[in-house]
């Protein structure tokens, strides 16, 4: 099972973070080579699943995907942490399950984000500043009543003026084909000035998200996925940039899905614009246009862009690795594949993928590394 992880460093001691929904293991990792785990919550997962029975339909509070930045406001490290629906073993078919799509329309658990000040490595040692929901018409919703899919995996977010997240806001962005999840995400510009009072910005969609909106269905419509109750439609990570807003970044990245691969300018973060997209021949299992890894753009003018790993099954198409050629945004093209690995001379196997784990890339872009 895969995981999400943080590094940070405090008093001259190195800690990983090892997280994801019902558990969270912090390690100290000075000496990597004898690494020790400091702290433990929840199950610990190995091949047969997690030690402890976790009900993802009674899970109220959670560690998501989170982000470490320092804050020069408060002269201390931030923790932006995620807060969504879940999106596994609540239901197998919501268009045949209207129940479990009312649980999740009404989800037991927050739908935005929280925002943690870090007085020392341990969860003891952090304080909650602010909780804030993703549903920005109902700011003030009760856990419950708070529309949409709420901030999925990592903000984007350097400890300055300005975080992004990935969130459907509302019930309205709902044209995607995935068979048990809800929404179409796209994105969210949160003004943190003031760490401990989040203040929303602006919202980004693209083309193909919005249910009732005649232009939005008309575009899903003639996208070649519609219709096939595969693909993942919108965003799985908030809009990825070369370079920090506060540091003059004004271009960023969009990993949508089906929906394609995007550049947005941010020059104005209270009035983004898209710029161009590109998109592929669909792979209709798994998930496309994942994520994206900007580390070459500013040098080079290029981003590499992949789908989700796949199946531990190998029951779906390989995920290629993308160069896209963005030195002009407006006009995004794919240039190259990356090569597939090559199976060593007389592996017992034909493909990776049945080594078991999941063959792939993940996510490249990590922006919670040390220094």
């Amino acid at each position: 099972f895969h995981a999400r992880n943080n590094i940070i460093d405090f008093e001259g001691k190195r800690y990983l973070y090892i997280h994801d929904r019902d558990y969270l293991r912090i390690m100290d990792v000075t000496d990597p080579a004898h690494g020790k785990v400091v702290y433990s919550q929840g199950g610990v997962w190995g091949p047969k699943g997690s030690s402890e029975k976790y009900d993802p339909n009674t899970v109220q509070d959670y560690l998501g995907g989170a982000t470490i930045a320092w804050s020069k406001k408060l002269g201390k490290p931030v923790m932006v942490a995620s807060y969504e629906i879940g999106r596994y073993g609540l239901m197998q078919e919501k268009m045949e399950q209207p129940d479990k799509v009312a649980a999740q329309r009404h989800y037991n658990s927050l739908k935005g984000f929280k925002v943690f000040v870090m007085d020392g490595p341990l969860p003891s040692q952090w304080r909650l500043l602010a909780t804030r929901t993703t549903d920005t018409q109902h700011p003030d919703a009760p856990v419950g009543q708070q529309q949409g899919s709420g901030s999925l995996d990592a903000p984007e977010y350097y400890g300055g003026k300005y975080m992004i997240v990935a969130s459907a806001p509302d019930d309205s962005y709902a044209l995607t084909e995935y068979p048990n999840y809800l929404y179409s995400p796209g994105y969210q510009v949160w003004d943190m000035s003031d760490p401990a009072n989040p203040t929303f910005v602006s919202q980004v969609a693209v083309p193909g998200q919005i249910l009732g909106n005649a232009e939005h269905e008309q575009t899903y419509l003639m996208n070649p996925r519609a219709g096939n109750r595969t693909s993942w439609m919108g965003a799985r990570n908030p809009i990825f940039l070369p370079k920090s807003l506060e540091a003059g970044g004004k271009i960023g990245f969009g990993a949508m899905g089906g929906l394609g691969f995007y550049a947005f300018d941010l020059s104005n973060p209270a009035r983004p614009k898209m710029l161009g997209n590109v998109n592929t021949p669909p792979s209709y299992a798994g998930t496309e246009f994942d994520n994206a890894d900007v580390s070459q753009y500013e040098r080079t003018g290029y981003v590499f862009t992949n789908g989700y790993p796949m199946n531990r099954d190998c029951y779906e198409p390989y995920k290629d690795i993308f160069v896209v050629d963005a030195r002009d945004p407006a006009r995004l093209k794919v240039a190259a594949k990356l090569p597939r690995p090559e199976i060593p001379p007389g592996a017992p196997f034909t493909s990776f993928c049945q080594r078991g784990g999941n063959f792939g890339p993940k996510r490249a872009n990590a922006i919670g590394q040390p220094g």
